[in-house]
């Protein structure tokens, strides 16, 4: 008798395996999944680098990926990069998430699950800063820029109490100096 149990889970378990979903469902799948997240600016301050910002262009009808325009520290102009969903992964490059990864390069190619803490937080609808129509970023920033970015993070809804706030014990906020307020977001850049 435990072996008719076994094998029937064996047999059940290979019938899992192989999935109940075609080819073409999973394709599909993923095309929707890139959909769902195009659109989005990805905004983010650090203790101990230069911040970083990047906008997921929406891909074309059908495709799985788009362009990835970058403002990233000490640049002067905007890097354009692609990124694209394979295997159920949020692949980028460059790399804008590589200042959270551990021994990770800007100008490599990475992907990511999206249960990463890297994709968790952080990313607005829109093109918060207009890198799509732009070629120069808005300004050179450095890591003195961090409060500028934070500003705009704090400003958003996602950052609101009812979502447990900014993290001001890494960046409390104070008052800006009148020359360098922080970017302003263009549109609405409601957390997604």
């Amino acid at each position: 008798m435990a072996g008719k149990t076994r094998a029937a889970a064996v047999a059940m378990l290979c019938a899992a395996l192989a999935g109940c979903a075609t080819a073409e469902q999973v394709e599909d799948a993923q095309v929707k999944r890139a959909q769902s997240w195009a659109g989005r600016t990805f905004i983010n301050a650090y203790r101990f680098a230069g911040p970083i910002a990047g906008y997921f262009e929406p891909p074309a009808a059908g495709a799985k990926g788009g362009r990835l325009l970058v403002w990233e520290e000490g640049r002067r102009e905007v890097v354009q990069g692609e990124w694209a969903i394979r295997n159920f992964k949020l692949c980028v490059k460059p790399n804008l998430y590589y200042k959270e990864m551990v021994m990770a390069a800007f100008d490599r190619e990475a992907c990511l699950g999206f249960d990463s803490s890297a994709l968790e937080f952080d990313h607005f609808k829109g093109d918060v800063f207009g890198l799509a129509t732009r070629r120069d970023v808005p300004y050179v920033s450095s890591k003195a820029d961090n409060d500028k970015f934070a500003a705009v993070m704090r400003a958003t809804p996602y950052y609101g109490p009812a979502n447990g706030g900014f993290s001001e014990a890494l960046f409390p906020a104070r008052d800006a100096p009148k020359d360098t307020a922080a970017p302003e977001p263009q549109g609405g850049a409601a957390a997604q």
